[in-house]
This record gives structure tokens, C-alpha cells and sequence, in this order.
């Protein structure tokens, strides 16, 4: 479930992003789309609780620092925590890495006193496809791609016949 938080570049999911002067805009698979503030301002006081929580960013040469606070407790990722004061105490940051033309590094912290004996870290390395980030709807996803054609199929048709929805 820590992979898979609403708020980081997880892995599994496609992204896009979106570079323009005092932000970068992140637009993964499931269409929930981050905006990352890059023009210097802090997080607000009070962090209003958000299912993407608050994120705000800076560079450090070429790898993007972003930092993540006030996640809801409704989030799953909140939720797996088991903690009723997580939301208010973890911090989440990802260092964001282009490691060559086709390569990507993305290492994440999670931090919270209430929560960790000590800062959790993992990594994740992404390649770069010619793919177009797909809409991926939860109360759509009913549907998975056929891997040899391509096409939409229902995962569960009738008969295992994997159908192509009509359109």
C-alpha cells in the first residue's frame, strides 16, 4: 500500500510531465493531476487536508525536490498508516531524476515521528515509452488492454471471450 499513495510517483502508473516556469504539472495514468509548485512559496499555514496533499518543489541541478504535507485521513495511504494523527505528521519527499534521454530515477522518503522509528526510503526507475498517458477511471475500470492487439477488452466477458467493448 506505501507504493501506492495518492501523492508520489508510484510505481507501475505512466506519467507526464508538464515543465513551465514556477511549476511542473504531473499527469499519471489515473488522471489525478498534481501540480507542483516550483516559485519559491512555502506550504500554507494551516495545510488544508487534501486527497493529494499539499506539495511544493525546488531544484537542485537537474532532479526536482518535491515535498508533500497534509495528507487526508480518507486517503489510502493515510488509512494503511493506522494512525489517527498521520495525516498531520507525514512528510513525503521525492527526489525526481532524468538519469539519461530515456531514463528516470525517483527515490521517496516518507517521514513521521508518530508514525516511523525512522524515515522509510525506497526507489523506483522508469523508462521512457512513446505511450500517451491512458484515462484510467475507478468506477470505469471494468476494462484492460489486450496485450497482443491492443484493444480495450472486459477481463471478465462471458465465455472468457475478452470481447471489445463497443464504442
Amino acid at each position: 500500500v506505501l507504493l501506492c499513495g495518492p501523492a508520489m510517483v508510484a510505481p507501475g502508473r505512466s506519467y507526464e510531465f508538464l515543465l513551465t516556469p514556477g511549476q511542473v504539472t504531473i499527469i499519471p495514468q489515473n488522471n489525478y493531476v498534481r501540480r507542483v509548485y516550483t516559485d519559491g512559496r512555502g506550504h500554507p499555514k494551516p495545510v488544508p487536508l487534501s486527497f493529494q496533499g499539499d506539495t511544493i518543489g525546488h531544484w537542485e541541478g537537474n532532479t526536482l525536490v518535491m515535498e508533500t504535507v497534509g495528507l487526508r485521513d480518507e486517503s489510502e495511504f493515510i488509512h494503511a498508516l493506522r494512525s489517527d494523527k498521520a495525516n498531520r505528521t507525514v512528510t513525503i519527499v521525492e527526489r525526481i531524476q532524468k538519469t539519461d534521454a530515456n531514463h528516470m530515477r525517483v527515490d521517496t522518503t516518507l517521514d513521521s515521528p508518530v508514525v516511523f522509528n525512522k524515515p522509510l526510503t525506497y526507489s523506483a526507475n522508469y523508462n521512457r515509452t512513446q505511450f500517451a498517458v491512458s484515462e484510467e477511471i475507478c468506477t470505469q475500470n471494468n476494462l484492460a488492454v489486450d496485450p497482443k492487439t491492443g484493444d480495450q477488452v472486459f477481463p471478465s466477458a462471458p465465455n472468457n471471450d475478452h470481447s471489445v467493448p463497443p464504442r
